[in-house]
């Protein structure tokens, strides 16, 4: 759901890799971006086309590349290649994506393919595939010895389908497929009960990753986008209806087993790390905050139109951050530079902390650390102090910003189209 509001990061991205390769506009620093916060020094940097998404693992991180398609593993701490793998015949519209787990890395490319390596000297166990002709991957995921993949079906602009998706297990050890399905809006793992969520023609089901049977089922009425779904620690939270007459509902997330229902806002949900509370936010200026207990209300707040569906819960603030395009407050575009802004919201009042905004657009959700909160602009990451919202430093980058940064132990590792960026926090 959270692409239908605007266009997503990844898609933008797609349509401004011509423009990056022909007039260098993308990579470009601003004179804003000059004027802005002290320039924080690199620890090392990568040089490589990246176009999606990173992984950091046991010291190592893990990222593919385009023009060649590489795996690399670097050395987290000083950015050394411990090697690099041939993958698939990447296009670099659709970034490949890469999991670890027990030793083995897991890379899923846009061609159908799904590769398996050894972390320690990146050979490859195993290929699988192609599962389709082409699709666009979402990170994949272990659970048990079954390795979940999917990749979404892919369409032209009218949304006709040109190529199917797909959702399957492979067996982690021999790259056999288990099972396969239709590709879904859903695709979200349960560690704690050993579950895949994914949809069904008629909702919501919890299915078993070794065999794709479904455990338990809860119905979802459509709207006129696909219901939101959020997992807490012990519930299914879930947001469907038909537009004007969408509600919020709780299951038992062992069973299904219904909790309550609400009426509420038609956004997307986010539950806080504790389950305490679902916040649902619509993209367009309305926050609602709701107990998970009972699906009470406590609180409502105007945010901003055209901000990311998606918020940041974070020690006692909600955060958000403008979609990849930006308009005025009177829905007007303003200016050539899609300017951006960055919000905190108090999380026991709904009430608007501070409010920060930049003539460089925002390209990600805030990553917040610390006393920080991480935000990628045009071409740089910033990073706002939480409680006041003032600027700290900001690392430019030499490309458009990729996806959002990782942080781990104490570093942040940047994802641009030209290499990677990390920084000691």
């Amino acid at each position: 759901m959270g692409d239908d509001f605007g266009i997503s990061r990844r898609t933008l991205l797609r349509g401004s890799l011509g423009l990056v390769a022909t007039v260098g506009v993308v990579g470009a620093c601003s004179a804003a971006e000059e004027d802005g916060p002290k320039k924080r020094a690199t620890a090392w940097t990568f040089d490589g086309s990246v176009y999606g998404e990173l992984t950091v693992d046991g010291g190592t991180v893990y990222v593919a590349t385009v023009g060649p398609d590489l795996l690399h593993a670097l050395d987290a701490g000083t950015g050394d290649t411990r090697w690099s793998a041939k993958g698939g015949e990447s296009t670099g519209t659709e970034p490949d994506v890469v999991t670890v787990a027990g030793g083995t890395a897991f890379r899923v490319s846009q061609d159908g393919l799904v590769h398996a390596y050894r972390t320690s000297d990146g050979k490859r166990l195993w290929r699988t595939g192609p599962l389709v002709e082409e699709g666009e991957p979402d990170r994949p995921f272990v659970l048990g010895s079954v390795l979940c993949v999917q990749l979404r079906a892919r369409t032209d602009d009218d949304g006709k389908m040109l190529e199917p998706g797909v959702v399957c297990g492979i067996d982690t050890g021999s790259g056999r497929v288990l099972w396969r399905s239709d590709a879904s809006w859903l695709f979200t793992p349960d560690p704690k009960r050993g579950v895949l969520f994914k949809e069904t023609p008629d909702g919501v089901a919890a299915c078993d990753p070794a065999t794709g049977r479904v455990r338990w089922h809860v119905a979802a009425a459509r709207g006129e986008y696909s219901p939101s779904f959020a997992l807490g620690p012990d519930a299914v939270l879930l947001v469907s209806g038909p537009k004007g007459n969408t509600r919020l509902y709780a299951y038992d997330a062992a069973d299904g087993t219904p909790r309550w229902n609400v009426p509420a806002l038609d956004g997307t949900i986010t539950a806080t790390p504790d389950g305490g509370t679902a916040y649902l936010h619509d993209g367009r200026g309305h926050l609602h905050a709701h107990a998970t207990a009972d699906g009470r209300r406590t609180w409502t707040a105007t945010t901003a139109p055209h901000a990311r569906d998606e918020v940041v819960p974070y020690t006692g603030t909600v955060l958000l951050s403008s979609g990849d395009q930006y308009n005025g407050e009177d829905g007007r575009s303003i200016g050539d530079d899609r300017p951006g802004y960055v919000l905190a919201h108090s999380a026991l009042t709904g009430r608007q902390l501070w409010r920060q905004d930049r003539e460089q657009p925002s390209w990600t959700l805030p990553v917040p650390v610390g006393r920080l909160a991480l935000v990628g602009h045009d071409t740089a990451w910033w990073a706002y102090d939480i409680a006041t919202g003032e600027p700290q430093w900001r690392v430019p980058c030499d490309g458009a910003l990729a996806d959002d940064p990782v942080v781990r132990d104490g570093m942040l590792y940047g994802p641009d189209t030209e290499g990677v960026r990390a920084v000691r926090l």
